[in-house]
């Protein structure tokens, strides 16, 4: 029996700072994970600084990885919904490469996926704040209205695009016109089984955030309507 495979998904805007450390650090960590091949598939989102270089870098460098390159900057969604449209493995582990997201709970979550069979989404839900007042703010604000405005959904505050996903559920997904992919929105409107596991949001490894208060409130209103 071939071993499952897992596609790592990264979406990344000027994260140069970033890339060596967390990389590594993935590296580190899922060594440890048994009876699993991984391959990596980093989304740049149209970079101005040397994110596209390192990731060509580690390309060359490693047959697993793979870069695709977007024509401009188009925000964390379609990034990563360009990455589930290429991504093909058994299933589909997508995080952000900032640190934020803990490699530690990624392994947790894989090895949740793959011992507890039955669910198509193991979903990370983050314990306390995530940055700035007006970060959270507008994602506080996002969840009360999406609850209210959408009634067939329920969405647990601290819900991030932290995530397994099945090779099904990914194809699900694929099915809708991308105008739709509202990753969030949808996969609550979908409700797939689905497995919640809380994670300390981690320290940026460099660098700041690149959500500003503007950005923050039309991924919302995109979620909403």
């Amino acid at each position: 029996m071939n071993p499952m495979r897992i596609s790592v998904l990264v979406p990344i805007y000027n994260e140069a700072d970033c890339l060596e450390t967390f990389f590594h650090n993935l590296l580190d960590e899922f060594d440890y994970l048994n009876g699993i091949d991984f391959d990596y598939w980093f989304v740049d989102d149209g970079s101005m600084d040397a994110s596209p270089q390192i990731l060509d870098h580690f390309a060359a460098m490693n047959q697993r990885i793979h870069v695709i390159k977007l024509m401009g900057n188009h925000g964390h969604q379609r990034a990563l919904i360009a990455g589930l449209d290429h991504a093909d493995g058994d299933a589909v582990l997508m995080m952000d490469g900032d640190g934020q997201h803990p490699v530690s709970t990624a392994a947790e979550m894989i090895r949740t996926f793959v011992n507890e069979p039955g669910y198509d989404i193991v979903q990370g839900v983050r314990l306390g704040t995530q940055g700035g007042f007006g970060k959270n703010m507008t994602s506080r604000l996002f969840y009360w209205l999406a609850n209210r405005l959408i009634t067939e959904i329920n969405m647990e505050p601290g819900v991030s695009d932290f995530r397994v996903m099945s090779a099904a559920a990914v194809d699900i997904v694929r099915s809708f016109p991308d105008r739709y992919r509202n990753l969030r929105v949808l996969l609550a409107k979908l409700k797939l089984p689905t497995k919640h596991i809380s994670y300390p949001v981690g320290e940026r490894i460099a660098g700041h955030s690149k959500y500003n208060w503007r950005k923050m409130m039309r991924l919302a209103v995109d979620g909403l309507f």
